[in-house]
């Protein structure tokens, strides 16, 4: 835990009121049930001071306790967090925060890096004021819409691909279903507060698709509409990239992904993958420029090598690109 986290705590029991009489400022105490949605619990402790946020989040795995420190802004509705892996790496984690009341909110976002990974917690002011913070107007539970948050992968698909729609929804009285539109076509529905539906290929153009989840005492979500393309000639079987984790500490690649972009654009994210027993690969790549990035989903202290490298891609070839975890 931090200094800065430890310093906020203490003027939240010496200060708070000062703070609330003579400045009008509001310093508030969140702690949070987490959920990153990938068999990782945990909490998320959070000092608000006006729209600036410190904490700590604490991840429960296999009878330890992984400790991170998170920074960053709570506007209105949105927060944006930087979560500190190590002393040169961090993650982005978004969200959209529902006001439940005076003392209570849901979040639900994304983390990592591309945005694929989904997070939600449910929070309970347990320190400080609430009146001077404009985002925390009490509505009833009733009328609070269930919050989304949806993507699709390859998030880039062509004529070749297969897409995966994907989708979580969070509601403070629970999520009875969720639906996948494609164009007003309801293509899959699921019972329950996740949905994941691969459908396709589909021929080139542009399409648009929505997420409807609505809430077990019947309050539906008005998630605004989403769009990708098709694209064209592209050829497929092309090219494949596939690699080994290797090193004493390759038993925990699993915690790892393998970022892809391109091809010929470094800043164009096309899909990641996760190591399955030490083995990763990309298939039906077309001919170009890549860029291979390691990036960890939690906390751990080993290092991938490279963590980054570059790869020329041709017609019909194999690729072979190892990773060192020590």
């Amino acid at each position: 835990m931090n200094r800065l986290f430890l310093t906020l705590i203490s003027l939240i029991a010496v200060s708070n009121a000062v703070y609330a009489q003579t400045n009008n400022t509001s310093i508030e105490n969140w702690e949070c049930a987490l959920n990153l949605h990938q068999g990782d619990t945990g909490t998320l402790s959070l000092i608000r001071l006006n729209n600036n946020v410190d904490g700590v989040i604490k991840i429960n795995r296999n009878n330890s306790v992984l400790e991170s420190e998170v920074n960053g802004s709570w506007v209105g509705n949105s927060i944006d967090l930087k979560r500190l892996l190590g002393s040169n790496s961090n993650e982005s984690m978004i969200g959209t925060v529902v006001t439940l009341g005076t003392a209570k909110v849901n979040i639900g976002g994304r983390f990592s890096d591309g945005f694929q990974g989904v997070w939600s917690a449910n929070c309970d002011l347990i320190a400080g004021g609430a009146s001077n913070n404009p985002s925390l107007t009490t509505n009833p539970v009733t009328e609070v819409q269930p919050s989304t948050s949806s993507r699709i992968s390859p998030n880039t698909p062509n004529q070749e691909d297969r897409i995966t729609f994907s989708a979580v929804a969070t509601h403070p009285e629970g999520v009875e279903s969720i639906d996948i539109f494609l164009g007003n076509q309801n293509i899959h529905s699921c019972e329950g507060s996740s949905c994941n539906f691969t459908y396709g290929p589909l021929s080139p153009g542009n399409y648009t698709w929505r997420v409807d989840a609505t809430s077990t005492n019947g309050v539906k979500s008005s998630e605004s509409v989403n769009e990708f393309v098709i694209s064209e000639n592209v050829v497929s079987n092309s090219c494949t990239i596939s690699g080994t984790a290797t090193g004493f500490a390759a038993t925990q690649s699993s915690f790892y992904l393998v970022n892809l972009y391109g091809p010929n654009n470094d800043n164009l994210f096309r899909e990641a993958v996760s190591f399955t027993d030490s083995q990763y690969e990309f298939t039906d790549l077309p001919s170009g420029r890549y860029l291979l990035s390691v990036d960890t989903r939690v906390d751990e202290s080993v290092l991938a090598s490279p963590s980054s490298i570059t790869i020329n891609c041709q017609r019909q070839s194999n690729l072979t690109q190892d990773f060192s975890f020590r």
